[in-house]
């Protein structure tokens, strides 16, 4: 009886370890299948990424910004003022939203001198200018120190 106890103890071990043998190929190909999908969702999102730079440097080639609904965003950058060329419906009241996030840059105000204003552009806040381009006006702005000179085009 002691015989056959061991020998059913044995088989049990022995049908044990060929159960998990034949569990850790699918724990492998699991591994396997987990890599790939991760490696799918990086190529996903460099893809997606380089769209997106597509996209900017389509909108850089464009000469001019056109607002949307009377309002545009300009983002004060270390070079300067982004768009920098605007053109804006003539006789119409324009918003300008002045974005800045960067700290070391002279874009930290902006001045339009045809029109007296001269505003700060404080750090991640916004500030809102209007005005109303007539025809064919072109309105400079830029830094106080005169750079980043951009312009807005009465169309």
């Amino acid at each position: 009886m002691k015989k056959l106890l061991i020998l059913l103890v044995c088989l049990s071990l022995a049908a044990f370890s060929v159960a998990c043998d034949d569990e850790e190929p699918a724990e492998a190909d699991e591994a396997v299948e987990e890599e790939e999908e991760e490696a799918e969702e990086e190529e996903e999102d460099e893809q997606a990424h380089h769209h997106d730079e597509s996209e900017e440097a389509e909108e850089e080639e464009s000469a001019y910004a056109v607002p949307e609904e009377g309002s545009i965003v300009v983002r004060a950058t270390q070079m300067g003022f982004e768009p920098a060329d605007i053109k804006a419906p003539a006789g119409e009241v324009l918003t300008i939203v002045f974005e800045r996030d960067i700290e070391n840059t002279c874009m930290d105000s902006v001045v339009f001198p045809e029109l007296d204003i001269d505003e700060d552009l404080p750090m991640g806040e916004t500030v809102a200018i209007e005005i109303t381009p007539e025809e064919g006006q072109e309105i400079g702005f830029n830094c106080r120190m005169g750079h980043g000179k951009s312009t807005i085009t009465g169309t």
